[in-house]
C-alpha cells in the first residue's frame, strides 16, 4: 500500500537572508500550508497503525496538523 501526502516542503532555502531574517519570515510555503491545509482533514477520524515509534509520531503528528482526529496503534492486534 502507498500513501501519498500533498504536504509541501516547510523549510525553503531563503537566498540572501540571514538566519535571523529566516526564523522571522516564512517562506511562501509555510503560509500556503498554514492558510489552507491545516483543516483539510477536520472532522475525519484516522487510525494509524506503525510498528516504527518515530514513523507512527510523525504520521500522528501531520495528520493532527491537517485537523484529523488521530488514534495510534504499533501493531495490528493493537489496533484491532
Amino acid at each position: 500500500m502507498t500513501v501519498s501526502l500533498p504536504i509541501p516542503p516547510l523549510l525553503l532555502e531563503r537566498k540572501g537572508a540571514t538566519d535571523a531574517e529566516s526564523a522571522l519570515e516564512p517562506t511562501a510555503s509555510e503560509r500556503a500550508w498554514s492558510e489552507t491545509d491545516r483543516t483539510a482533514l477536520h472532522g475525519l477520524r484516522v487510525l494509524v497503525v506503525e510498528d516504527d515509534a518515530d514513523g507512527r509520531e510523525m504520521l500522528v503528528t501531520a495528520f493532527e496538523h491537517c485537523g484529523a482526529q488521530v488514534s495510534a496503534a504499533a501493531s495490528a492486534n493493537e489496533a484491532m
